[in-house]
């Protein structure tokens, strides 16, 4: 934890990260009731998976800031201070602002022993209703039907991808891992997949008909026509839904970075039939 937090707060996070990935949603659920469940005061975007989330996150979220929207974006882990999980229009939340937050919520977040985790979610939450965000794009943090941020009513769902990870709290299988992830589509709630494995894809598709959920294949909904990869950044050229995208850059360098903005193009169309204005 760096040293900019008070060495009070300091502790205290420290505290909860002794309780580890206790998974689970009646801590959380508890905690967002009793601030008055500020998860629900802004538009929210979920998004699960094993890479390329934190990457379809920000994307997603350069887009709508660009758009006009006011927006929020929690993303884990940070690289230097803990504020970078959370961001206000792009820019990680003052440390003035993330202390009163998490000194205000501290007695609730004892009483019910959050986890490192949910007091960051909580936190998070906050800070987007406070901040009157319009829109905010939340990454889970592991697995996703029983983590802290599935407790959000979103608009839209995105997986980008899904691999072997975390088997010790998610299963031994790929099946169980994907059927996890697909824990936070929520009925009749469109969600994203991008390129992945055909049995992954299968488990997926099967929990968003059970829940009525319209699905959208990234790789089938568009086509990328040209693409020049290098250590800059991907320049495409990507035709979706009778658009053609011309010179399209992605600052995110990398082939794998091409999964993640079809994702996020495909999750862009779906949010404008859904009455964003994009």
């Amino acid at each position: 934890m760096s040293r900019m937090l008070s060495e009070d707060l300091r502790r205290f996070l420290e505290t909860r990260e002794l309780f580890g990935w206790r998974l689970g949603l009646s801590r959380i659920s508890r905690l967002a009731r009793s601030f008055g469940n500020p998860q629900r005061r802004c538009k929210i975007i979920n998004i699960a998976g094993t890479n390329g989330k934190g990457s379809t996150a920000a994307m997603l979220e350069a887009v709508l800031k660009a758009a006009g929207y006011r927006t929020g974006l929690y993303t884990s882990p940070h690289l230097l201070h803990v504020t970078e999980r959370i961001r206000i229009d792009g820019l990680p939340i003052g440390i003035a602002d993330f202390e009163a937050l998490l000194e205000q919520q501290r007695p609730m977040l004892e009483k019910h022993r959050a986890t490192y985790f949910e007091a960051l979610t909580t936190v998070a939450f906050a800070a987007f209703a406070e901040a009157n965000v319009e829109v905010a794009v939340v990454e889970t943090g592991l697995g996703g039907r029983l983590d802290a941020t599935n407790i959000v009513r979103p608009l839209l769902c995105v997986i980008p991808n899904v691999a072997i990870d975390h088997q010790q709290y998610l299963g031994r299988l790929l099946a169980q891992i994907a059927a996890e992830k697909a824990g936070i589509l929520k009925r009749r709630v469109p969600c994203v997949i991008g390129r992945m494995p055909a049995q992954v894809a299968r488990t997926i598709a099967a929990r968003a008909k059970a829940l009525q959920a319209p699905i959208h294949h990234a790789w089938r909904a568009c086509k990328v026509r040209e693409a020049d990869i290098s250590e800059e950044g991907n320049r495409l050229r990507v035709v979706a839904n009778s658009h053609d995208y011309e010179n399209l850059l992605c600052a995110l360098p990398g082939q794998h970075q091409i999964n993640n903005a079809l994702c996020a193009i495909t999750g862009i169309d779906v949010l404008q039939h859904r009455g964003l204005e994009i």
